[in-house]
């Protein structure tokens, strides 16, 4: 038996309405989570994240990259996430993630830190750590220091406000790194011919504990 059911106009209006009602909530309920969601995902695979955008770099421009760089001096043990060889330059890179803005000076010991939630506090000065390591790794291979760049990555929600009058460390967010290193590279100097960068691979190399495990 065909049942046949006949609505009047008023129950049509009915149903658009809240069909309507239910599409507004669902798509104002995903505007709404999506940051969050969003945020939390980038901020559990940041690394990762960073990691593509200087693989690909390296693998467009012909550079050479070596990861998760582990080296020891004086007894202690330190990480830097990438070295980047460039044709003038050798970049010594580090991740972080910041749930926040940071500002100060470069050469302050902390960074003023304003978190999204919370009150605004202090923390470590990165690029004092990327500048530590830098000067390491150039004392320890005899390296030229002149040739190596420090490099902090952030996230690019990070607003970074760090008065610098420096043109070897940076902390700059992910989506800029490829135009750093274009500018950096641009400037009017000489390039590492093959033997100065496979000096340089081979004694930077050696010092990576990471390659002896």
């Amino acid at each position: 038996m065909n049942i046949v059911l006949l609505l009047s106009n008023q129950d049509i209006i009915r149903i658009v309405f809240v069909v309507v009602v239910v599409i507004l909530v669902l798509v104002i309920a995903f505007l709404f989570l999506y940051g969050p969601i969003k945020r939390k995902i980038y901020e559990q695979k940041f690394k990762e994240i960073y990691y593509k955008k200087i693989y690909k770099l390296a693998l467009y421009k012909d550079y050479y990259l070596i990861n998760d760089f582990i080296f020891s001096y004086d007894s202690m043990i330190s990480c830097v996430d990438h070295i980047l060889f460039a044709d003038k330059y050798i970049y010594f890179i580090i991740d972080l993630y910041f749930a926040g803005d940071i500002m100060g000076k470069s050469d302050d010991k902390s960074l003023i830190y304003i978190p999204r939630k919370g009150e605004k506090c202090y923390t470590d000065n990165p690029l004092l750590k990327i500048q530590k390591y830098v000067e390491r790794i150039s004392m320890i291979t005899n390296l030229d220091k002149s040739f190596l760049i420090g490099v902090v990555l952030v996230n690019n929600d990070c607003r970074t406000a760090i008065m610098s009058d420096s043109k070897q460390y940076y902390c700059v967010q992910s989506k800029r790194f490829s135009a750093l290193v274009k500018a950096i590279e641009s400037r009017d100097v000489g390039k590492l011919n093959e033997e100065q960068l496979d000096k340089a691979v081979k004694s930077i190399d050696k010092l990576n504990r990471k390659r002896r495990k």
